[in-house]
Parts: C-alpha cells; structure tokens; sequence
C-alpha cells in the first residue's frame, strides 16, 4: 500500500476544519453555558437581594434553583447523545478531558464552599469557571472566551477581597462574564459561518 503524504497547505486545511468542526460542535452545547450562567446568576443574585432585605434565613433558599436546573438538564442534552454518535477528533477529546476535570474540581470547590471555607470557595469556584472558558477559548481558537478566562482570574482574586454577600454579586459578575457573554457570542458567530459558507 502506497503511502499517501500531504502538503503542508492541505495539513493547515485539514487541521483549520477540525477547529472548525470542534467550534461548531461546542456552539452547539453553548446553551449549558448559557443555561448554568444564567440560572448561577440569578440564584446569587436572589440570594443577595434577600440578605439586603433582611430575609438572611431565606436567602439560601435560592441556591435550591440549581437541582432544578439538574431536572431540565435532560431535555438539554438530547442533542449531545446525538453528537456522541459522531466520530470524535483529537480536539474533541481535549475538550472531553478539560470539562471532566472541571466537574471534579467543581465537586471539590462545592464541599470547600458548604464545608470549610466559603470565602476560599467562590474563590476555587470562579477561578475553576476562568481556567476551564480560557483553555476550551485556546482549543477552540475563540479569542472571546479566552479574553473572558482571563477576565475571570480577575474576579476570582475581587472576590478574596470583599466580603459576604457582596460575593454574590462578584458571582453573578463572573457568570455573565464567563459564561453567558460567551456562550451566546459563540453560537452566533457559528451560525453567521455556517450561513456564509
């Protein structure tokens, strides 16, 4: 069997399409960025607005909009059991590998949060968020989100500074941040690519 060589120009094609590919598939899960973000967001927020008004023993009551974000998860997700029956790039499985690692960090920050130290918590839990957009922003090639990563060590480092419930708006900050803007900025930019080519 004769061994086929490609062309230095043929191989930069070749590797421009599976960014291309991988962009495209995650734009296709941005709606987890966009959902978690928004519902992250909200829950802080609520949360903060009922210490302001002195309902501090309902306050945590906002946290519980996260299982139910966990109920709707599933009609979320038909769309990637269907793309798990696609074939997987190298870049797909960094992806893969990248967010598990996140999960387990976040399973970790979760347990310093409720039972350690909730200061240090957000802390772990915004600069897990930053670490994980600034990575998938450079395996992607979507300058956004790695210019949101980086935005993220910053508020990450704000929220040592401050104190509680002020952390709450320093999370809701880094949700639109990190995730919303993002993720809606990357779902838009791949369908005006699939729609000029």
């Amino acid at each position: 069997m004769e061994n086929e060589q490609i062309t230095p120009d043929e191989g930069l094609k070749l590797i421009q399409q599976t960014i291309q590919r991988a962009r495209g598939k995650f734009s296709d899960i941005s709606i987890y960025f966009i959902f978690w973000g928004w519902l992250v967001l909200t829950a802080g927020l609520l949360n903060y607005i009922l210490h302001l008004l002195n309902f501090r023993e309902l306050a945590e009551w906002g946290w519980f909009l996260m299982p139910l974000g966990g109920i709707v998860m599933p009609f979320l997700d038909r769309k990637k059991k269907e793309q798990a029956k696609q074939v997987t790039s190298f870049i797909d499985k960094y992806l893969i590998g990248l967010w598990t690692g996140f999960f387990i960090a976040l399973a970790i920050t979760l347990y310093v949060i409720l039972g350690v130290d909730e200061s240090i918590g957000y802390f772990m839990l915004i600069l897990c968020m930053s670490w994980a957009t600034l990575t998938t922003g450079y395996i992607i090639d979507f300058s956004v989100m790695r210019w949101s990563g980086l935005a993220g060590f910053g508020l990450a480092m704000v929220s040592l500074f401050v104190h509680f419930p002020e952390k709450q708006l320093v999370l809701a900050s880094a949700m639109l941040i990190i995730y919303i803007i993002p993720g809606h900025l990357l779902r838009n930019f791949v369908k005006k690519q699939n729609t000029d080519s």
